[in-house]
């Protein structure tokens, strides 16, 4: 006899031993169960509560009465009872309010969100509740969204982490727990239930109820993940999100609740319908016999009664009845929902204990008070509105004023002007205007900033929606603690940027970017920090204004116990370019067809001066690259494709730093002082080389090829003492350059002897974990590959932390961690940095200095290579006549300043328009030509212009919008804008000089050059647009070279002018002609 025929033959229902296997327990209550009981066991029980102010114990009372009539029934099947306890049990009176999702996806800190999950269930067991319907694992992708205060972030990542919390409330699954099955641990947790599946932070405008219009690798990659997080940690419970998918509802959807949920990733738990989420199947809404079917059928298993099936239970019963009847909805799929309903329900202990543990778990609802955080000597006037009269007194020290949103939830809370209510920015105003303030933003997402507002105030804090805990704030602001938050979600600057994606190099550019979050100083022990081109003070800020924001870092870096400065730096490549009113150089392109040294160093000495006026002690240049092909995204940051000419330009290394006196230490770091800057010799090693041009791609070969065209560079560039290098992106022969130790370590430190640092490039550890595995194997394989400092934009407190795990286990080395440190002390010692570590106000007059300009024009005039004059050899087109009675100006790049300084310009990927202060193509033939010439421009050009007979000539500038890295890759390298077809247009009609304004070579067809009588390269001239109109009307001679072949078609690429059989170009290597 078997231990179930005793149970029965002892009249124990088998489904009431609690020894008994649950699954044993679940199929023998499901074959008692009638289909009444069934369809009612698809029904929970959720509410509104007892009545206003109820305390957990009059919640507790009620919820007992409630499971007292389902235990009293023929098999006494208790009841789950959910409420939104999402950020603690917020329904009832003097229970722990924490702060919302927003708010704890700040922290990045998983140990304190399952701490949170732990208090939440203890208080919402104390009211009587056995389930949350939390939590909301959305990955918020539009601030406009009204639930965006429910997502813990942005970053699908940071959403990740943050579903420890599921174990707080569930409890911790042991070790050996089934996969994918539900789990509770005991009578202090509660049954959590993720939400909502899937996609709801991901519609388009941010809607709420809206539409996810993604492919399903997006919706997998970016929303599914946090919930296959809580599947492993047994959450119980997954709602589906009232929102559609490509147009269909998650309610409705077979594919994604069962196909995806509960078959491909094992969902063991049930699907509960959202509040009248089956209402919402069908306009104009209501209940409806088909919408049950469907949604049923779909996969939902149970529709929580009173709330979630509000009104009409009766009717629903009926409906549901009868479908199963009638066989629309199979009895199999019924069972299927039952089954999943009652295992949660035997999992988390409910047939044992249906009611409250009131005496255990009461005494823990907000447990704990506030203190105030004032001394009792200081006056504290508190005024909503704060008038004339208090504004005027002398003897505030400082204002605090806390403004933000009016409070929402679902689709009230949907904007698409998120901003301060209440007329909270003019609050602001009026107050900073007269007294020091700091202002504290309470919203439950990012809001618009005007740039006023923040000129006026002195400190800015997101306190996001903090919950009951006002006291958390008070701490921070008075200095008892540190801030350690970092923005969850991107800043927004307006509106028209929403949604952002902090992966689209291209168009990001926000206030503040995601994991962005200052501390107070205390413990600042960072080696540098930069400024991404594009990031900084506020637009068109001066070289004053970012003097101001790197002193102020700098201040707090003094303040660390052993006042150790930072090093700022900037990608100032061609010039301080990021700086408003800068002066811009040609891109390194140009410079290479000057093939001209002691420019390259004055140019550096300028570049030195104009970095070092806006406090920023160090320059991510010169980029020493060979580029072997110019469908390499970066052709316009290398000189040349030939090693000699980029050996000769690595000059600009001494401009930048100084001329090392003789006798210096080889391979020792030199900058000569306060006027100079730290250079950066980069990507080390052979970026320019990688297979068809494709940026951070393969660059393959054997070593003496790497070292004879690559590295040589690298070996001058050590020669005259410069401070850093910086690895590559790319690979050679298949690893990484970030991870290779033989090339970091072995060749560069070791034989080359360098002994300044070596920095990683942005993220540049982050991209190896395609090829090692997680975050902190890659920091492992990095550093001991011989990384030495690590460019980390965002998430650097979790660099750290990792980093700090691995030397204290022993995978990276203490010795390793010590040389890093000695590399990056020698230079900043070297660098004077410790006598000096604040910007010298007196260099301000220098920053786009007439001189630097004149040195710029200069530059543009020895760069222009002229490859065209004359249709005829005998018959010169150039130089043109200044004093032409009409000259037709016409073309993308004649009038553009953006255009003509390209990537890498106020923004990373450039801009276009009158971006800084400049000369245009238009504006020097302006200033060039007689008074009596008239010219014309055109831009986009008109019939009625070309057919005018008086027109002398026409100069058309056409060529390549800016880009920078791997947006610039590009396989045709045509002429962008339809710049073939204007050139045609004019050259028909008007004899025709063409400007080429771009990166590289591009495809000029056999028609096009016969047509044209003129025809000169520009690269990307950068601001002084007169040193072009200063050759081709003839008061200088061109002297540039080509610094890399003009191919015929890009079938040929890449081009090798060694290769005397397969070398035909368009126009050779050290093609250039003069007048």
């Amino acid at each position: 006899m078997n231990d179930v025929q005793v149970l029965e033959d002892m009249r124990i229902p088998i489904y009431r031993n609690p020894e008994m296997p649950i699954e044993v327990r679940v199929k023998d209550l499901l074959r008692r169960m009638e289909l009444k009981e069934k369809i009612g066991g698809m029904l929970s029980c959720t509410g509104s509560g007892p009545f206003k102010k109820a305390s957990s114990g009059d919640w507790a009372e009620m919820v007992n009465d409630f499971q007292k009539g389902a235990v009293e029934s023929r098999l006494g099947i208790p009841l789950i009872y959910g409420v939104d306890a999402v950020h603690g049990n917020g329904s009832v009176v003097g229970a722990t309010i924490f702060p919302h999702n927003i708010g704890l996806g700040a922290t990045r800190d998983e140990n304190l969100v399952h701490r949170i999950g732990i208090a939440t269930a203890h208080e919402v067991r104390a009211s009587g509740i056995n389930c949350t319907f939390a939590p909301c694992v959305a990955v918020c992708k539009d601030p406009r969204w009204g639930r965006s205060y429910e997502s813990y972030s942005e970053d699908t990542e940071i959403v990740r982490k943050m579903t420890s919390i599921v174990t707080g409330l569930q409890g911790q699954p042991p070790s050996e727990y089934p996969k994918d099955y539900p789990f509770v641990k005991g009578r202090d947790n509660v049954i959590a239930c993720a939400k909502h599946f899937v996609g709801d932070g991901g519609t388009k405008g941010g809607k709420n109820e809206g539409n996810a219009e993604i492919s399903e690798s997006e919706l997998t990659g970016i929303h599914i993940k946090p919930y296959v997080d809580c599947i492993s940690k047994g959450v119980s419970i997954i709602m589906p999100s009232y929102s559609s998918w490509n147009g269909r509802k998650l309610h409705e959807d077979y594919y994604l609740l069962t196909e995806i949920l509960k078959n491909k990733l094992g969902f063991m738990g049930f699907v509960l319908s959202d509040w009248k989420g089956i209402d919402r199947l069908k306009e104009p809404r209501g209940l409806d016999r088909n919408c049950i079917a469907t949604a049923i059928n779909a996969g939902i298993d149970m529709i929580s009664a009173q709330v979630m099936v509000p009104y009409e239970f009766e009717e629903f019963m009926n409906h549901l009845t009868s479908l199963v009847e009638s066989g629309e909805i199979p009895e199999a799929r019924i069972d299927d929902a039952v089954e999943r309903i009652l295992r949660v329900k035997f999992i988390a202990g409910l047939f044992e204990h249906p009611f409250t543990d009131a005496s255990n778990l009461l005494h823990k609802v907000g447990c704990k008070a506030i203190n105030e955080a004032m001394g009792e000597n200081v006056e504290v006037i508190y005024e909503e509105s704060p008038s004339i009269d208090t504004l005027s007194q002398r003897d505030i020290s400082y204002a605090i004023v806390a403004v933000g949103e009016e409070s929402y939830a679902e689709t009230f809370g949907d904007n698409e002007e998120p901003k301060i209510c209440w007329n909270g920015a003019d609050i602001v105003s009026l107050v900073a205007e007269r007294i020091p303030t700091l202002v504290i933003l309470i919203s439950g997402r990012p809001v618009v900033l005007e740039e006023r507002l923040l000129k006026n105030i002195d400190g800015l804090v997101a306190a996001w929606l903090p919950g009951s805990e006002g006291g958390g704030i008070a701490d921070l602001l008075f200095g008892d603690y540190d801030f350690q938050g970092k923005l969850p979600m991107t800043w927004f600057k307006r509106v028209d940027q929403l949604p952002m994606d902090a992966n689209d190099k291209n168009s990001y550019d926000p206030l503040f970017p995601l994991g962005f979050g200052l501390t107070l100083g205390n413990n600042l022990t960072d080696g540098s920090m930069l400024s991404a081109c594009g990031s900084g003070p506020p637009n068109e800020a001066l070289s004053s204004d970012w003097a101001d924001m790197v002193d102020g870092y700098q201040k707090w870096a003094l303040n660390s116990r052993l006042g150790i400065p930072l090093i700022y730096a900037i990608d100032a490549i061609h010039g301080n370019s990021s700086v408003y009113g800068a002066t811009v150089f040609p891109h390194n392109v140009g410079l290479g067809a000057t093939k001209d040294a002691d420019l390259a160093q004055k140019i550096g000495i300028a570049t030195a001066l104009e970095v070092r006026a806006s406090g920023i002690h160090c320059t991510f240049a010169p980029c020493v690259a060979v580029c072997k092909d110019p469908r390499w995204g970066r052709c316009y940051e290398s000189y040349s494709e030939d090693t000699e000419i980029v050996r000769k330009m690595t000059s600009i290394v001494t401009g930048l730093q100084g001329q090392p006196p003789a006798g210096h230490q080889q391979g020792y770091p030199f900058v000569a002082g306060r006027d100079n800057v730290i250079a950066c010799a980069k990507h080390f090693v052979g970026d320019g080389g990688t297979k068809d041009g494709i940026n951070e791609g393969n660059t393959e070969g054997p070593y003496d090829d790497l070292e004879r065209i690559h590295m040589e560079p690298y070996v001058d560039c050590i020669s005259q003492g410069v401070s850093t290098i910086m690895a590559s992106y790319s690979s050679w022969n298949g690893t990484k350059l970030h991870a290779h130790r033989y090339l970091l370590t072995d060749v560069l430190k070791d034989k080359l002897g360098f002994k300044g640092i070596v920095i990683s490039d942005s993220k540049g550890v982050d991209r190896l974990m395609q090829s090692h595995g997680d975050y902190r194997n890659c920091i492992a394989v990095a550093i001991n590959s011989g990384i030495d400092m690590v460019m980390v934009p965002y998430e650097y407190q979790i660099f750290r932390e990792n980093l700090l795990s691995l030397v204290e286990s022993g995978e990276v080395p203490m010795t390793r961690i010590d040389d890093a440190v000695e590399r990056i002390l020698r230079v900043k010692f070297i660098a004077g940095l410790f006598e000096h570590p604040f910007s010298d106000r007196s260099l301000l007059h220098v920053v786009g200095c007439k001189q630097h300009r004149e040195l710029a024009r200069e530059a543009v005039r020895k760069s222009l290579v002229l490859l065209k004059n004359g249709k005829k050899s005998n018959e010169p087109f150039l130089p043109l006549d200044k004093k032409a009675k009409t000259i037709l100006v016409a073309g993308t790049h004649a009038d553009n300043l953006g255009y003509q300084c390209g990537g890498w310009t106020r923004k990373w990927q450039g801009r276009s328009g009158r971006i800084t202060q400049g000369t245009t193509i238009l504006d020097a033939i302006k200033e060039a030509v007689g008074e009596e010439t008239e010219v014309i421009y055109e831009e986009s050009l008109s019939i009625e212009t070309l057919t005018r007979q008086d027109i002398c000539y026409a100069i058309v500038a056409v060529g390549e919008g800016p880009y920078a890295e791997s947006s610039g890759d590009n396989k045709e390298l045509v002429i962008p804008f339809n710049g073939a077809e204007i050139i045609n247009m004019v050259a028909e009609r008007i004899p025709t000089l063409v400007i080429i304004v771009s990166g590289r070579p591009l495809v000029l067809e056999a028609w096009m050059l016969d047509k044209i009588d003129g025809l000169v390269a520009a690269w990307l001239p950068g601001t002084e647009g007169g040193g072009i109109a200063d050759l081709i009307f003839g008061d200088y001679d061109f002297h540039g070279k080509l610094p890399m072949a003009w191919f015929k078609s890009v079938g040929q690429l890449p081009m090798d002018v060694a290769d005397d059989k397969a070398y035909d170009p368009l126009f050779p290597l050290g093609f250039g002609l003069s007048l």
